[in-house]
C-alpha cells in the first residue's frame, strides 16, 4: 500500500508499513504508561510517526531507538547496560542484536537499517518487544481457573498466545471438563464435591 504520509518523502516499497507499526508502537507504550516511566530518562515523548521517518537528528533519533529497546528488553527481565550517545552505533547494533536473540525477539535484521533509527525494521523490533512485554503482564500466574478466564478474555487479542496458555486451556476443558469446572471451583467443598477427583487435580496453593 503506499504510504500513508501526505507529504512526499520518498519512502522506499514498504514504508508506509513502517507507519501503521509506529501507531502501534506508540499505543503500546501508553498502555505501559511509558510516559510516566521512561520519561525519567530524559526523553520527549513519541509523536505518530517517530520511528516511521528520518528525523531532523538522526544520532538522537538512534539514542531513543536503542535505549527503548534496552528499556523493554529490561522490563522482560534482561539486564542490559543502557547505551550511551558516545558509543560506537555499530558496537551498540551489535549488542542490541545480541540481546533481543537472548529475549527471543526475531533479530535478523540488516545492521544498517537498525543503525538508521528509523524504518520497518527499527519500528518492527520495538513492536515485537511489546507484544513480548504484553503478554509477560498478561500471563497468569495463578490457579488453573484463572488461566481459563485469562484465555477466554484474550482470546483474539493475543494470538502468539494460542500456542501456549490457550492450547492448555482447550486441552483440559475437553478432557475433564467436569472435573475442572466442578471441582476446580470447589475447593472448599470438601466431602459434598467428591473429594477423589478433586484430590486429582487440587493444585498447589
Amino acid at each position: 500500500g503506499a504510504p500513508r504520509s501526505s507529504n512526499a518523502r520518498g519512502e522506499a516499497p514498504g514504508e508506509g508499513n513502517s507507519f501503521a507499526m509506529m501507531e502501534e508502537v506508540l499505543e503500546r507504550l501508553k498502555l505501559m504508561d511509558y510516559e510516566k516511566v521512561f520519561f525519567p530518562k530524559g526523553f520527549r515523548p513519541l509523536t505518530h510517526a517517530f520511528f516511521a521517518m528520518p528525523s531532523s537528528n538522526p544520532a538522537e533519533q538512534f539514542h531513543y531507538f536503542t535505549t527503548l529497546a534496552t528499556w523493554l528488553m529490561n522490563s522482560l527481565g534482561n539486564d542490559c547496560k543502557a547505551p550511551s550517545h558516545y558509543d560506537d552505533p555499530n558496537a551498540t547494533v551489535a549488542n542490541l542484536t545480541m540481546e533481543l536473540r537472548k529475549t527471543g525477539v526475531p533479530a535478523d535484521y540488516p545492521p544498517i537499517k537498525l543503525k538508521q533509527g528509523h524504518g520497518e525494521a527499527v519500528c518492527a523490533v520495538l513492536l515485537s518487544l511489546l507484544e513480548k512485554v504484553g503478554h509477560e503482564f498478561r500471563k497468569p500466574h495463578h490457579r488453573p481457573e484463572d488461566a481459563a478466564e485469562e484465555a477466554e478474555v484474550d482470546d483474539g487479542a493475543a494470538l502468539d498466545a494460542e500456542d501456549g496458555v490457550a492450547d492448555d486451556v482447550g486441552h483440559l476443558t475437553e478432557d475433564d471438563e467436569d472435573i475442572y469446572y466442578g471441582g476446580g471451583t470447589a475447593a472448599g467443598k470438601g466431602e459434598e464435591g467428591g473429594s477423589e477427583p478433586l484430590t486429582a487435580i487440587q493444585p498447589s496453593v
